[in-house]
């Protein structure tokens, strides 16, 4: 009895000191410029969105990137690298290939790659926005998300930050942050808790080669103190 007990008490000390995660999924306008860069330095880009391609193509509709949220997908089963981030980046860049001419051919490059103010450069140009989208995760996974990589500083919105965009900027955060909350809001609760639970570091998932977390732990049995922080989440919210 004293051992279920000692049990019960550290899965609600647990629940308690993650309390403080949920702010990610209120639904303000904007983030509080600290509560951006907390989550821009804590939270991994490095595990699965847990959407489907019909899914993101609602939020792709009317824009140039519209029905390629299975290339978004492909980026993230080769990369490891979440949906939601490659759609905000795309958002943040070029309002999803609306908003500047380089989403257009021959460029067709809504994330602004290799493109400076001193003009484009060798790899601005692709055959198509898909092509782009892949390259892209390929780049950002193999120079700035794998440890000892040239542009590398973790496995975060601000780590990528760094190198991307110029410099370690809040702006830049919060709109990416946004970003990828607007696409976490379209889905059920039960893919939210999961995207939370692993960008925390909460619930660790697995990591095999090359190093990222897939929706794979899910389709086995999580220890009971994970299926009580999962459950928990999807119970409150």
């Amino acid at each position: 009895m004293k051992v279920e007990r000692l049990f019960d008490k550290v899965i609600i000390i647990i629940l308690c000191l993650i309390l403080g995660f949920t702010l990610i999924y209120k639904t303000e306008n904007k983030l509080p410029e600290e509560t951006s860069i907390q989550l821009a330095k804590t939270i991994t880009i490095i595990r699965p969105s847990f959407a489907t391609a019909s899914e993101i193509d609602k939020l792709l509709k009317g824009t140039r990137m519209a029905g390629l949220g299975w290339a978004l997908l492909k980026a993230e089963q080769e990369t490891g690298i979440g949906a939601d981030f490659m759609y905000a980046l795309a958002k943040q860049e070029s309002s999803l290939g609306n908003a500047n001419g380089w989403s257009l051919p021959p460029y067709n490059n809504p994330y602004s790659w290799d493109i400076t103010s001193k003009g484009p450069g060798s790899e601005s140009k692709f055959d198509s926005i898909a092509d782009c989208i892949l390259f892209v995760a390929q780049k950002l996974k193999k120079n700035y998300l794998t440890p000892g990589a040239v542009y590398y500083k973790g496995q975060t919105v601000q780590s990528v930050a760094v190198y991307y965009c110029g410099g370690d900027d809040t702006a830049w955060y919060n709109s990416i942050l946004l970003g990828m909350r607007v696409f976490q809001s379209t889905l059920p609760e039960s893919k939210r808790a999961k995207i939370w639970a692993m960008e925390t570091g909460i619930i660790k998932g697995n990591l095999p080669a090359p190093l990222f977390f897939t929706d794979d732990y899910w389709k086995h049995s999580l220890t009971p103190e994970e299926l009580a922080i999962y459950f928990w989440r999807v119970n409150e919210k």
